[in-house]
């Protein structure tokens, strides 16, 4: 290494963002008699093209990634971006609340710099890598964010944070954050449909090893990385998954990934690379360490980027709990309980039929688990759980699930005894549930998700004309409503907006823009 590029990595450890010099690269030696392209603004660095030799997974997910154009973007592709990034920051002020958020705050409020990323809600600034991990971390606090189906992923999570903190601090506009976004959902969702790590032999959540690669594909593309960069940056992404399943729901790890990951971005665009062009499908890539082999349809699914959009089976949780659980619980609570109007005293027997695409032992283990509790996590996946406070309160009280003193309800364990989950397979990647239920009376009731609203695409409504009341349930108890309405405006209409750091300024309290 030498003099010139030591001193630039130690510049970047230092964690220092303005001594990240993004138009000023150390280009190391990447093959024979490269061409170099001149660069289209200065903040893209020269591209390398090398002529005869065919690409990589990397490399080609890498010229997706920085040759996509807005333009191309289906309107409800763009208008499903704009409900995603309305439904996080709505988690997130709920979230600000939480013991977890407390817990963060108290380790990054020292880390603090005048010119740094927002933290939603505070009146924090902090080096973006900082601040992706705090929003990541108050977007997951309550366990509602979202989830990309059928890949499993929670996208929002390992996009958003990172868009808004290197979108802030380079003032990219509306247009740029959309796409990034849209970006990181397509290559986490093309990625995951690969392989199921749920069927590994020590089963891990997907987000464990495939959520890096959503994080720096939107930092990547807010930062405007070239093709040699962006592929240098997706290699260190498969060696940042949490491959180790042990304590996997550890409340921070999301927030780690999206922290180490935006870092990894920052390292790749000073110049710390080339990575391995082969870190995905290679003999020692993520692929082969994580599964075994290299998918059959990789290659295919590398090829469909850019179609079949992935942001558009994403889907936000309407109530703590796993995707896996979601259409049986909604299938119930509206299709029975409300419709029927029944009581937890009229059910004697509910037989649940789910399709069941994951295969893995602990994961039914977990989803089938009746109590006692220890905490709250312990019911968190719990589908029998989740039916019972369906019934017993009408809803899905959320309360239910913060509260351990309220987790070992006697009722709710009594109802939970008369329900019994049965896993099908033969219904692919639809999220299919089949409802059998007896009451005391007599009646046999039947519903499935194949005749009802609820979707088999594990997807739900979230108009326009539900954003303000989202946004605004625990938002009102963090900023001013007109701040609110500002906010929900800017993302509606955020293709015309010229500067997202227009758009941060609004979730800071306002004693915060006084001292400013």
């Amino acid at each position: 290494m030498t003099d010139d590029r030591r001193r630039e990595f130690i510049k970047l450890l230092s964690v220092n963002y303005a001594a990240i010099a993004i138009g000023r690269s150390i280009l190391p030696a990447f093959a024979s008699s490269p061409t170099i392209a001149e660069p289209a603004s200065p903040h893209v660095k020269p591209q390398l093209n090398v002529v005869g030799r065919t690409q990589t997974v990397t490399e080609r997910i890498a010229d997706f990634i920085i040759n996509a154009k807005f333009e191309n973007l289906p309107s409800n592709v763009i208008l499903k971006a704009k409900e995603q990034i309305i439904y996080h920051f709505g988690v997130a002020f709920s979230g600000s609340f939480t013991d977890e958020a407390g817990v963060m705050r108290s380790v990054v409020q020292k880390m603090g710099q005048p010119r740094g990323a927002t933290v939603i809600g505070a009146h924090l600034r902090l080096f973006p890598s900082d601040a992706a991990f705090a929003n990541c971390v108050l977007m997951r606090a309550t366990w509602r964010d979202d989830v990309l189906w059928p890949a499993g992923i929670h996208a929002g999570l390992m996009t958003l944070p990172a868009a808004l903190a290197f979108g802030e601090v380079e003032h990219i506009s509306g247009r740029e954050l959309l796409l990034a976004v849209v970006l990181g959902y397509e290559v986490l969702g093309k990625l995951g449909r690969a392989a199921n790590p749920w069927a590994t032999a020590l089963p891990r959540r997907p987000t464990m090893i495939y959520g890096p690669f959503g994080v720096i594909t939107t930092a990547g593309r807010v930062l405007k990385l070239d093709q040699l960069h962006m592929a240098s940056a997706l290699g260190y992404a498969a060696n940042l998954g949490m491959g180790v399943p042990e304590g996997g729901q550890t409340d921070h790890y999301y927030g780690l990934i999206s922290r180490n990951a935006t870092f990894a971005t920052q390292l790749a665009a000073a110049g710390g690379g080339p990575y391995t062009k082969t870190t995905i499908e290679g003999k020692t890539g993520l692929y082969r360490s994580f599964f075994g082999e290299v998918p059959e349809t990789l290659q295919e699914l590398v090829r469909m980027l850019g179609s079949d959009w992935e942001i558009l089976g994403a889907a936000q949780k309407r109530f703590p709990g796993t995707s896996q659980n979601t259409v049986a619980i909604e299938l119930f609570l509206n299709a029975l309980v409300k419709e029927q109007a029944l009581t937890a005293d009229q059910l004697a027997k509910l037989d649940v039929f789910v399709s069941w695409p994951e295969e893995s032992f602990e994961r039914k283990d977990e989803l089938t688990f009746i109590g006692p509790f220890k905490d709250w996590r312990d019911a968190y996946s719990s589908l029998p759980y989740g039916l019972a406070l369906a019934i017993v309160d009408g809803k899905i009280n959320a309360d239910r699930f913060q509260n351990d003193s309220k987790l070992n309800d006697p009722i709710v364990a009594a109802v939970m005894r008369r329900i019994h989950v049965i896993f099908e397979a033969g219904h692919g990647q639809v999220r299919y549930c089949r409802l059998e239920m007896t009451t005391t009376d007599g009646r046999h009731l039947e519903r499935d998700s194949e005749h009802s609203k609820i979707s088999e695409g594990f997807t739900y409504a979230f108009p326009q004309s539900a954003w303000t009341d989202w946004l605004q349930a625990d938002g009102k108890r963090l900023l001013p409503l007109d701040r609110l309405q500002q906010l929900e405006h800017l993302i509606g209409d955020l293709e015309n907006l010229d500067d997202v750091s227009k758009l941060m300024a609004l979730v800071v309290p306002a004693e915060a823009h006084r001292s400013a």
